[in-house]
């Protein structure tokens, strides 16, 4: 009776362990496709010297991931989220974002405006920030 008590117990452990193992894997794969998004984003713009949400271009540019201009099409997988804006020039900022499969949203801004530089943020409703958000220096 005592061995059976102590097995439940373990399994019970291994399986919450488990658990926040594959959401935490899950989470670090949202936040490598959106960081993946930026990279593709980086590139245009070292290019073009202008960010771009053409689907058409984003994908010339890294065909394995899959692109979306509206908050609401951004689901899990290889499914990355980006919107260009115009802060003090043209097409000078950008917002890349991705979801988890544990229901998280990871989104990073980039831009040559004021303050210039990446910022990050995290939310579990998936709401798009844009170019007045307030971001963080890290998730």
């Amino acid at each position: 009776m005592v061995v059976v008590l102590i097995l439940g117990i373990l399994i019970a452990m291994a399986g919450s362990t488990f658990s926040e193992v594959r959401n935490l894997a899950q989470n670090r794969s949202a936040q490598a496709h959106a960081r993946n998004g930026l990279v593709v984003e980086r590139t245009y713009y070292s290019d073009q010297a202008k960010y771009t949400d053409t689907v058409v271009d984003l994908t010339a540019t890294e065909p394995s991931l899959t692109y979306v201009t509206t908050a609401a099409a951004l689901t899990t997988g290889s499914i990355v989220y980006v919107k260009k804006f115009s802060v003090a020039n043209p097409d000078d900022t950008v917002v890349v974002g991705s979801r988890s499969a544990a229901g998280k949203c990871y989104w990073l801004r980039d831009s040559s405006a004021t303050p210039p530089g990446t910022q990050y943020l995290s939310n579990s409703t998936c709401a798009a920030p844009d170019n007045t958000t307030v971001m963080f220096a890290g998730w």
